[in-house]
C-alpha cells in the first residue's frame, strides 16, 4: 500500500490536490460477516490485515483469536475427510491440537457463535493467476470456492465443473434454519454464492476441481448481508460433545474410541422427528494426553436433530478389548442446544476382570454397615441375598443388570446397612451373603461369610 498524491483542476485553473492509497500488490477488501448461531464460512483471501491491522490468519486457532475467543466463539468445526471426522476448536486449549487445522484455499469451517462478528478482511487472491482447486475426497468434503467464476452464481452452478460433474451427489447448505441439500438448479437451498461461504459436497470418487476466476471483493458481491445460518432454540443439527476418559486410579486413557448414541426422543417432538425407532449414531474420536476428547456430529436430515428433553444412551468402546466404559444417558438441556456442545460427566474405562468373583466384604467384622465387593466377567443381573447362621435368608438386595466390570470401591461395591427386609436391625452373629449372577452365557453362584459384632 502506497499513498499517491493527485493533483486535479477545473475549468478555472484551480487546482486541489490530495493523497489516496492505492494497493500496487493486488490486494482486495472483503467484508465477512459471521453470524449468531449455526453458519458455514469460508476465508475467500489470503489474509494479510483484519479490521485495519496486520494479522496471521493460517489456521483454525488464528481464527479463533480474530474472532474474539472465548467471548463471541463456541465452536469452530472443521472436516478431516481423510479421516471422516469432524474437529471441533473450543477453546485456547485446542491449539496445536488435532482441531488446530492449516486453513487451506479451499477449506469450509463450521462456525457455532455467541454473537455476530463482521471482520474487514484485506489480502491477496487464492490459488495461482486466477487458477484455484477444490480437493474433493469420496465421501463428504466441506469446501469453500476460492474465486469468483463468473458461471458459477447459485450452487446448482457447481454440477457444471469438472470434477464434481457426474461425481457430486448433492450438496448441502445452511438454509432458512436448517441444513438443505441441492442436487438440481431450483432446489430449496440452491442460494446465490457470493464468497465467504462454504458448503458441504458428497462425492463418489476423489477428484480435483479446478476453477478459474478473480478474486472475491465487496465490490464483486451481491449485497445480501449475513450468510444464511442456522439459529438453534429448541433443537439442533448439530452436536459436539466434550469429556475426559480416565482409569479406575484416575489416570487418563489415551487410546482411540468409538460412542454409540441412540436417542430416546423427548415427548415433545416436533412432527418431523416422529419414528417408531430411536435414532442411532456412532462417531468416531481419540483422546488426548490427558484423556480429553471431543467428537462432533452434524445431522443433515430433519428427524435426526436433536432437541431439549432429548434422553441421549450413550454406549462407548474403546480401542482395547480389556477395558469397558459402562454405558450413561444424559438428558439434553436449552443450553446444549444453544452452545452445540454437550459436556459429559468423566467417563472411566474398568479393566474387565476375566471371571467373575465375590470378594472379601470390609470393614469385617462390622456394626452397622458394611460393603461388599465383586467383579463381574460378562454383563449380568445380579442380586445379594444374605443368610443368617440358621440358613434363613434376611435381606435380598436386587442390583439388577450390571455391566462387566470391578465394583470394588466404596462407590460400586454393594452397600449393606445391616437392617432386614423390615428395615430392623439384625442381631450380632455370622452371616453368609451370596452373588448370583445370570448373564447370556452362565448362571453363577458366590458366596462368602461375615460378622456382625455388636
Amino acid at each position: 500500500m502506497r499513498l499517491v498524491r493527485l493533483a486535479i483542476s477545473d475549468q478555472l485553473g484551480k487546482v486541489q490536490t490530495a493523497e489516496i492509497p492505492v494497493d500496487f500488490y493486488g490486494l482486495s477488501p472483503f467484508k465477512l460477516k459471521i453470524p449468531q448461531g449455526i453458519g458455514m464460512i469460508h476465508i475467500p483471501l489470503s489474509v494479510t490485515s483484519v479490521n485495519g491491522k496486520e494479522a496471521i490468519l493460517k489456521t483454525v486457532g488464528d481464527l479463533y483469536q480474530i474472532l474474539g475467543g472465548q467471548d463471541a466463539v463456541n465452536l469452530l468445526i472443521t472436516y478431516d475427510n481423510q479421516q471422516g471426522v469432524w474437529h471441533s476448536y473450543l477453546n485456547e486449549f485446542s491449539r496445536d491440537s488435532m482441531a488446530d487445522r492449516v486453513i487451506k484455499d479451499d477449506t469450509g469451517i463450521i462456525t457455532v457463535m455467541k454473537e455476530p462478528v463482521v471482520l474487514e478482511l484485506r489480502g491477496r487472491s487464492l490459488g495461482n493467476h486466477g487458477i484455484a482447486s477444490i480437493q474433493l475426497s469420496k465421501g463428504l468434503n466441506h469446501v469453500g470456492i476460492p474465486l469468483k467464476n463468473e458461471r458459477v452464481n447459485r450452487v446448482s452452478d457447481l454440477f457444471a465443473l469438472d470434477g464434481v460433474k457426474n461425481n457430486a451427489t448433492a450438496i448441502i447448505v445452511p438454509n432458512q434454519g436448517r441444513f438443505k441439500v441441492v442436487a438440481a438448479a431450483g432446489d430449496d437451498g440452491d442460494i446465490l454464492i457470493t464468497g465467504g461461504q462454504s458448503f458441504i459436497i458428497t462425492a463418489k470418487s476423489e477428484s480435483q476441481v479446478r476453477i478459474g476466476g478473480i478474486s472475491w471483493s465487496d465490490a464483486l458481491r451481491v449485497k445480501l448481508g449475513t450468510a444464511p445460518v442456522i439459529l438453534p432454540e429448541t433443537s439442533t443439527p448439530l452436536l459436539a460433545i466434550q469429556g475426559r476418559m480416565i482409569d479406575e486410579h484416575r489416570q487418563p486413557i489415551i487410546l482411540p474410541f468409538e460412542v454409540t448414541i441412540r436417542n430416546g426422543l423427548s415427548s415433545g417432538e416436533e412432527s418431523d422427528r416422529v419414528q417408531s425407532v430411536s435414532p442411532v449414531y456412532k462417531i468416531r474420536g481419540e483422546t488426548d494426553q490427558a484423556g480429553a476428547f471431543t467428537v462432533t456430529k452434524l445431522f443433515f436430515q430433519p428427524e435426526q436433530t436433536i432437541a431439549v428433553n432429548d434422553i441421549l444412551h450413550l454406549e462407548t468402546q474403546v480401542g482395547q478389548a480389556e477395558l469397558r466404559v459402562p454405558p450413561i444417558e444424559y438428558q439434553v438441556t436449552g443450553e446444549d442446544i444453544q452452545n452445540g456442545l454437550i459436556k459429559l460427566p468423566n467417563l472411566v474405562a474398568y479393566r474387565v476382570p476375566q471371571q467373575s468373583a465375590l470378594w472379601q466384604n470390609y470393614p469385617n467384622p462390622f456394626n452397622p454397615e458394611t460393603w461388599i465387593p465383586y467383579q463381574l466377567a460378562t454383563d449380568s443381573q445380579v442380586s445379594l441375598k444374605i443368610y443368617n447362621s440358621r440358613g434363613a435368608c434376611v435381606r435380598t438386595l436386587e442390583l439388577g443388570h450390571q455391566y462387566a466390570g470391578h465394583y470394588r470401591n466404596r462407590e460400586r461395591a454393594i452397600y449393606w446397612n445391616g437392617s432386614n427386609e423390615y428395615g430392623e436391625s439384625v442381631v450380632s452373629g455370622v452371616y453368609f451373603y451370596t452373588l448370583d449372577l445370570k448373564s447370556s452365557m452362565e448362571t453363577q453362584t458366590l458366596t462368602q461369610k461375615m460378622i456382625i459384632l455388636k
